[in-house]
């Protein structure tokens, strides 16, 4: 037989064996392990390379294997993540005239009840922090409150901020230890009656006696700092808490989405925000909304209201902006009762895109009709762009109803343009196609002044809260003077909205802005209405 063809075979016959098999050469380095040896590794986080006998020796999870001077067969132990496993245990040293190297053979014989131990802690248990996981967390908190009657309990919900762009900009290995740091820290709360999960990604939630909770601290480990190469990497984690109530009747999973809506309404302010009342009906208003919003859609309830726009010098009305209303039983429902709600939770596209359609409807009707026809602005989301191509989606609009692209004006939040290099080329692209774009919510500040000139916009829209006291000789008021006249320098059409008085109007006039919008003249208008407004 060749010596190829027995090298293989033996190698097969090793690799189906039942043992762990490690070969190490004449300096104690491993030179081969089979795969239930490759399998042992991983599963105690080690690997091949670079591994020797010497590191067997010295790690404490080793238990009986601390002289290998000479060869034995005996019962040893393996201890990983608070779990033992027994093993038949051989160690040989192999001669050939001279010593040539040795062999650590591992054979399992852990009983089926730990068997079955281990089987079961790996299930409850997440493999990268050795929290329990989400359905063994909810399974063992529910147990440990219902065996306490006479304690108060309450759920903690932590989220670092912004982990997905950490595990993105610096990878998964530096997302993992972001991950570690969080861990060793809320481990301190463990106890006989106090039980942490992870329950998914960076969310984790602690089950706990009220009465052991310190705010203070959890606010005062707000930060985590983790070394990336050259630099510290600081993350922030917030909490979100739920107080358990006498006889509580919701399940733990329920708890645990409570505590997670206190950190998301005020966590990021707070670090610690606890859940209440205003929430719970926040939370039965955002449900009913997110439940109908198909037949809200289908059945038009969602209404576009138009807000008039007039030139300054003439007094005319010259373009409007589309708004959205909601027509409910209670009532009209104004944007703030909803449009949140659906931007968080993904509807938000849907909606705008209906109000697009609407508004080409109406100019459509407007040039049919021949009705003066003037500029609408429609909103434009950061979201839309993620989710649609918001160019083809305008273009396809205007062919549908055969509009001139100059009379769609896509208005856009400043935070959102100033922060989104894709967002900037993508509306490049839609005025080079004929739509002009309005910048919303233009704060004036410096590195966006300073930007202007290359930011792919047309009319800035300022909000005028600063005249709102009349006071033609505040600082605020020469500030927004200067902004309007760098504004004009750059050929910018300047629109103030929020505008309630005469007195306002007149000072605006005197700044030189072109266009206004606001109660002084008109409130936002049912389609109809601003329709006979036109003719």
């Amino acid at each position: 037989m060749e010596d190829g063809l027995k090298k293989r075979i033996f190698e097969d016959i090793i690799n189906f064996s039942q043992s762990a098999i490690f070969i190490f050469d004449e300096e104690d380095n491993l030179a081969f392990s089979n795969n239930k040896g490759t399998k042992l590794l991983h599963y105690l986080n080690l690997t091949e390379e670079n591994f020797n006998l010497r590191d067997v020796l010295e790690d404490r999870r080793f238990a009986g294997l601390d002289d290998v001077s000479e060869s034995f067969h005996k019962e040893v132990s393996i201890k990983h993540k608070n779990v033992s496993r027994k093993y038949n245990c051989s160690f040989n040293k192999v001669y050939n005239d001279e010593f040539i190297g040795s062999y650590l053979l591992f054979s399992e014989f852990t009983t089926k009840e730990k068997e079955n131990e281990l089987q079961k802690y790996e299930l409850e248990h997440d493999g990268i922090t050795d929290f329990y996981n989400m359905q063994a967390f909810y399974k063992y908190a529910e147990e440990i409150v219902k065996n306490s009657p006479n304690t108060r309990y309450l759920i903690v919900y932590s989220d670092i901020k912004d982990f997905k762009l950490i595990n993105e900009n610096y990878g998964q290995d530096v997302g993992n230890e972001v991950l570690f740091e969080i861990s060793n820290y809320l481990r301190r709360f463990a106890s006989d009656r106090t039980i942490i999960g992870r329950l998914e990604a960076d969310h984790f939630a602690m089950c706990m006696p009220q009465t052991e909770l310190d705010v203070n601290e959890l606010k005062e480990h707000s930060w985590i700092g983790v070394k990336v190469k050259d630099f510290n990497l600081v993350a922030r984690n917030v909490y979100g808490v739920y107080v358990m109530q006498k006889d509580e009747k919701i399940d733990i999973a329920s708890m645990c989405e409570r505590a997670r809506m206190a950190l998301d309404c005020d966590g990021l302010n707070k670090k610690v925000a606890f859940y209440d009342d205003f929430m719970r009906i926040r939370q039965v208003k955002e449900r009913h909304i997110l439940r109908h919003f198909a037949s809200y859609v289908k059945e038009g309830k969602f209404l576009v209201y138009m807000q008039p726009q007039f030139d300054l010098k003439s007094g005319k009305l010259v373009s409007a902006e589309a708004l959205v209303r909601l027509r409910r039983t209670s009532g009209i429902t104004v944007p703030d009762d909803f449009v949140p709600i659906l931007e968080k939770n993904g509807f938000i596209t849907e909606m705008d895109y209906y109000v697009w359609e609407e508004t080409a409807r109406f100019l459509r009707k407007c040039l049919d009709n021949k009705s003066e026809v003037m500029p609408i602005s429609v909103n434009v989301s950061a979201r839309d762009f993620e989710k649609i191509n918001v160019n083809n989606a305008f273009c396809i609009l205007t062919k549908k109803y055969n509009i001139p692209h100059e009379l769609i004006r896509l208005e856009i939040d400043e935070a959102d343009l100033a922060g989104d290099e894709r967002i900037r080329r993508a509306i490049a692209v839609m005025r080079k196609n004929g739509f002009f774009v309005e910048i919303d919510n233009f704060s004036g500040g410096y590195s966006v002044l300073n930007s202007l000139k290359e930011m792919p916009i047309d009319i800035v829209k300022l909000n005028v809260d600063c005249i709102k006291k009349n006071n033609s000789e505040s600082d605020e008021i020469t500030i927004l003077e200067g902004i309007i006249r760098i504004l004009k320098n750059i050929r910018m059409t300047v629109i103030a909205e929020g505008v309630e008085t005469k007195e306002q109007q007149e000072l605006l006039m005197n700044l030189g802005c072109d266009i206004i919008q606001g109660y002084y003249h008109s409130k936002p208008l049912p389609m109809d209405n601003f329709y006979r407004m036109l003719k």
